[in-house]
């Protein structure tokens, strides 16, 4: 028995909450935090670019669906690619040059209120992350 069924058509796409640069919108495919993660559907225009940020509470899974989407040390990431984040790491800025659809999950029980951007010079924040396990 399902607890919940949801088709995609019944979801608004609605622009992001989080600061942007250029077009980024989402459609929350999940959203009752009592059944468990969050999952969100990505859209983001060529050259749209989504800040550095990290999330306290929760790991950060995206599943690239289609398009290209570009790291924080500007690795391109094709169609079919699972990234990983843990909480508390920082992440991003993410980009595309082509534009880029891609799954979005968070595993904890969080809003927006766990988006936080980095404020950090970008060479502080590519350090950090060359040196963090993310990748592992």
């Amino acid at each position: 028995m399902f607890h919940r069924i949801l088709n995609e058509s019944q979801v608004e796409p609605q622009d992001c909450p989080f600061p942007a640069v250029g077009r980024v919108s989402l459609s929350v495919l999940t959203g009752a935090r009592s059944l468990g993660p969050t999952i969100f559907k990505v859209t983001m225009e060529p050259n749209a670019i989504i800040p550095a940020h990290y999330h306290k509470n929760s790991t950060e899974v995206i599943y690239i669906l289609e398009g290209d989407f570009i790291n924080e040390v500007e690795e391109k990431h094709a169609p079919g690619t699972m990234l990983q984040v843990r909480p508390g790491t920082p992440h991003g800025p993410h980009t595309t040059n082509t534009g880029c659809i891609f799954l979005l999950l968070w595993t904890g029980h969080t809003g927006w209120s766990d988006f936080h951007v980095v404020k950090a010079p970008s060479d502080v924040l590519q350090r950090i992350l060359r040196e963090d396990t993310y990748r592992n």
